[in-house]
């Protein structure tokens, strides 16, 4: 910055490529446009200046274009990456699996299937279809609820973020469930990003109950700081309203979650340490849920407390190691994916040591499909029937098309 400022003041002839690069740091939005649209820069300063104005699905598509080998080694090396940033963010392509996860004597299982593609230049849609059932495993496992889930995701690119608008029905034989979600997405600047968003009696994950009996309205802010090359800091906020499928209202409650993480391998493989805190305060109306089905494990009616819990707070240390990501809706390395993941902290209000543990392996089949195998335990997931250990395992098979 010190020396181009300098050279200008010399009179000295500075080229397309310093000058790209000086407007993407300083995000000098205007110079990065009257740049791109000269067409003088390199292929990969355009890919950046493309991410920069937030045309996104057209850096990602440009970049796939040019990995010929008319560019030098370093060029095709930074244009492979960059299409994988792309793709990892807005991957397309279908996948088909089975899912199982236990919430801590609550398991909910079946199939799934997503379906995702970029309309154009500035749409991007996603499809996710379940058909699963929610079984009762204490003393005797009880078949409780059987589910049909659709959910429609569109993104649009904008100038300086991008808008998220979904729509998810719940075909149950509880009670079915429309609800609606609407999100603003702020790049702030290169290294940091803002999202303010509201979700309409959606799903939530609070308790296994609560994933199959019950919904919420969440008002939620949430951001992203990218602070050095290898240190991250993200955080979350929101407010919520509870109720059950039939508009019983349970209550309401806060939220507040903060993750710090540092890299240590970027990559071949992937290694990062993190340590985080999670929060949730919830004032609850005390009272029994008559229009709900009886509790088949205890043959009692459920009550707010059967759904939620009044505080909930999670201290943790983490890392994960990992090469790609197995089960991701794109293979984003060659041959083969894997992860590990560990995790320590301490609960409250119980006051005691908890860990999770979660594993995943990839391999490549047909081409640019994945077939992939996912597993986690849980010691003590947020749940109501006694603490018990939970987990998920799945396995699922994706195929990437789109440009």
């Amino acid at each position: 910055t010190f020396w181009l400022t300098w050279a200008k003041q010399q009179k000295l002839l500075i080229n397309d490529y310093e000058q790209i690069e000086q407007a993407l740091r300083s995000f000098n939005l205007a110079e990065v446009q009257r740049l791109l649209v000269s067409q003088r820069i390199p292929k990969a300063q355009q890919v950046a200046a493309l991410k920069a104005l937030n045309s996104r699905h057209a850096a990602g598509a440009l970049a796939l274009s040019e990995l010929g080998d008319e560019h030098p080694a370093s060029t095709r090396d930074q244009l492979r990456q960059q299409a994988l940033e792309e793709l990892k963010a807005y991957p397309q392509g279908m996948q088909v699996g089975w899912q199982q996860r236990d919430f801590g004597g609550v398991v909910y299982s079946g199939v799934k299937l997503t379906a995702a593609h970029a309309i154009n230049d500035r749409w991007y849609a996603r499809v996710d279809a379940e058909h699963g059932d929610l079984k009762i495993e204490n003393r005797g496992t009880f078949n409780f609820a059987k589910e049909k889930y659709l959910q429609l995701a569109l993104n649009r690119q904008l100038h300086n973020g991008s808008l998220d608008l979904s729509i998810n029905h719940s075909n149950s034989d509880i009670k079915s469930r429309t609800g609606a979600s609407i999100a603003r997405n702020w790049q702030i600047t290169q290294k940091s990003s803002l999202s303010l968003g509201y979700d309409w009696q959606d799903r939530t994950d609070e308790s296994g109950f609560m994933y199959v009996l019950g919904q919420k309205n969440s008002l939620w802010l949430r951001g992203n700081q990218q602070m050095t090359a290898r240190d991250s800091l993200s955080w979350g906020v929101e407010k919520n309203d509870y109720a059950t499928r039939y508009n019983e209202k349970l209550g309401s409650g806060k939220a507040f979650e903060l993750q710090l993480a540092h890299t240590i391998f970027f990559e071949h493989p992937t290694w990062l340490v993190k340590a985080g805190f999670d929060y949730q305060k919830n004032n609850l109306n005390d009272k029994t849920l008559t229009r709900l089905p009886v509790n088949p494990a205890d043959k009692t009616a459920f009550n707010t407390n059967s759904l939620l819990s009044e505080k909930y707070k999670y201290a943790y240390l983490g890392t994960t190691l990992q090469r790609g990501t197995p089960g991701f809706l794109n293979r984003t390395e060659p041959q083969y994916t894997w992860i590990l993941d560990a995790v320590i902290g301490r609960q409250w209000p119980e006051n005691k040591m908890t860990y999770s543990l979660s594993a995943g392996i990839g391999t490549q089949v047909f081409g640019d499909d994945e077939l992939a195998f996912t597993f986690g335990y849980q010691s003590a997931p947020k749940s109501q029937l006694d603490s018990q250990s939970g987990g998920t395992i799945g396995v699922s098979y994706s195929a990437r098309f789109g440009r």
